[in-house]
């Protein structure tokens, strides 16, 4: 799936297990070490037709993220990611069982072929490694390339 390395992230050992999904933290570990951890997931979608309203389907996407309520949208962009175009977000929110304010980053790409691929970061706006954490987030999401399985 991905194909950079990450400067503060570790790959989540274990999450394989769960499917297709693609895990890092900072700390490498699941469930997070500390509230606010910087998280990045990376998930495909269980199958659906071709989305073509793809800026409707992302800002749904992120209004339905688990435990995490957007207060803001500071930026909404059009990308282009392993051939497949795509959304990318950064929204300003709170996770609700923390109450703790977070930043939020967010990649959806939508083949072709029907359903999406869907990449997340989350982390707590005072973690001190939130630049750092925010362009691996980038750097993650940008080298995005879908496995030839």
């Amino acid at each position: 799936f991905l194909h950079s390395a990450a400067k503060t992230l570790k790959p989540i050992a274990g999450i394989a297990a769960m499917g297709k999904v693609v895990a890092y933290s900072s700390s490498g570990k699941l469930p997070r070490a500390f509230p606010g951890e910087a998280m990045f997931l990376v998930a495909p979608s269980l199958g659906s037709p071709p989305i073509t309203e793809h800026e409707k389907a992302a800002l749904s996407r992120l209004d339905s993220l688990a435990d995490t309520k957007i207060k803001k949208v500071s930026k909404l962009s059009e990308v282009q990611i392993d051939g497949m175009q795509g959304i990318e977000i950064l929204a300003d929110g709170r996770a609700v069982k923390d109450a703790l304010a977070i930043t939020i980053y967010m990649v959806m790409l939508f083949p072709k072929e029907g359903g999406y691929y869907l990449m997340n970061g989350t982390m707590g706006k005072a973690n001190q490694d939130h630049e750092a954490a925010m362009n691996d987030f980038r750097s993650l999401a940008h080298s995005f390339k879908r496995s030839s399985r």
